[in-house]
């Protein structure tokens, strides 16, 4: 289980806060009469996948062979979802760029990487002051991410607008910590709704709010 009262976790919490309070974040990014289309097909190509998906309890050959699942699927062709997430470049900041692929899921790589973010965004905000014992969220939230049980299906990433990545992994720039297969992340609240939607898109429940 996660010590979310380590010292260590606290300080990452403190920089990720800190960090996120230097950006320029959106929820909302301006769109086009065609993507607000394209958007309405996706969200119905989501609900049937979720609507197929648990009427067969989650196996595969059953979904694949019903007529809701293809029908999902030329929805989801005709949305072109890879160009309606407008917000892949947000909180993804080069500089703290974890340097392994977001494919990867065993435990031990992931631990090494958001080790490195951490060890990145905290030598970036080496001169900035900051309390560290302060137990407040600023009005964000905490997200987990088991990567170990994603399914890399897409949807988060399409409902979010690209807060989650196509394999349902949050920007790196909020990593805080990762322990007992689970990543924490810290969502600013502008953010807090996005994430949300994404959460409701993921069938497998791999993305979360801690309890």
């Amino acid at each position: 289980m996660f010590d979310f009262n380590s010292p260590s976790f606290k300080r990452s919490l403190a920089e990720t806060i800190a960090w996120c309070a230097g950006q320029s974040l959106t929820a909302h990014p301006e769109e086009s009469g065609d993507i607000r289309r394209r958007r309405a097909l996706l969200d119905e190509s989501n609900r049937l996948f979720r609507t197929v998906f648990e009427r067969f309890n989650h196996n595969w050959d059953k979904v694949r062979a019903s007529a809701e699942w293809h029908q999902s699927q030329e929805l989801n062709k005709q949305a072109d979802p890879d160009t309606l997430s407008l917000l892949d470049a947000q909180l993804r900041t080069a500089a703290l760029k974890p340097s392994f692929q977001l494919d990867e899921f065993k435990d031990d790589l992931w631990d090494k990487a958001v080790s490195e973010v951490v060890a990145k965004r905290s030598a970036q905000l080496s001169n900035v002051s900051m309390s560290v014992e302060s137990q407040s969220l600023a009005g964000g939230s905490l997200l987990e991410f088991i990567p170990s049980e994603t399914l890399m299906d897409g949807a988060a990433k399409y409902s979010s607008n690209g807060f989650f990545d196509v394999n349902n992994v949050p920007p790196w720039d909020i990593w805080v910590g990762f322990s007992d297969r689970i990543l924490v992340s810290w969502v600013p609240s502008v953010l807090v709704e996005l994430a949300q939607s994404g959460i409701e898109a993921n069938p497998e429940g791999c993305i979360r709010w801690a309890e």
